[in-house]
């Protein structure tokens, strides 16, 4: 189960990095290894739906496990996540902005620390708990800017 997860995580960082045409790798899967295997997606990033849709059906197809994902399109993850855990049907996986995985990291989250992408910008872009433990892995690239209103500084 541990390898699916790393696996569909992996799936789901390929789909935020890449867009909109997103294609998986037929040749990294063995047929069927996953038989069985159940996981649940939580995302909270509506724009790229579709997309992380299609690549956990294209997943499930090559590995026969069933990736669910579920958007939620207002409120916040950590209201949503805990309101799953009382129910007994928290996600496998939550994509969530940086301070909501600091709310539920420690108690909720898997350490990832030992992962083999840690090494590789893991540790120093996800985050890590009070603990010092890695809970999150760098998922999205988002480009802010500043815009200002040229008249209002003049005047």
């Amino acid at each position: 189960m541990k390898k699916a997860v790393s696996t569909a995580m992996a799936l789901s960082m390929m789909v935020g990095l890449m867009g909109v045409n997103v294609n998986v790798n037929a040749s990294a899967y063995e047929a069927g290894s996953y038989d069985g295997v159940s996981i649940t997606m939580l995302n909270t990033k509506s724009e790229i739906e579709s997309q992380l849709e299609a690549a956990a059906e294209q997943w499930g197809e090559l590995t026969g496990a069933k990736l669910e994902v579920y958007t939620i399109g207002s409120g916040t993850p950590s209201q949503e996540v805990s309101a799953r855990y009382a129910a007994k049907n928290a996600p496998t996986l939550i994509m969530c902005d940086p301070q909501d995985v600091a709310s539920i990291c420690e108690e909720k989250g898997v350490d990832l620390s030992d992962e083999s992408w840690a090494a590789n910008g893991g540790t120093q872009y996800g985050i890590t708990g009070n603990d010092g433990k890695l809970y999150s892995f760098p998922f999205c690239i988002e480009g802010r800017g500043m815009i200002y209103n040229k008249t209002a500084i003049e005047d």
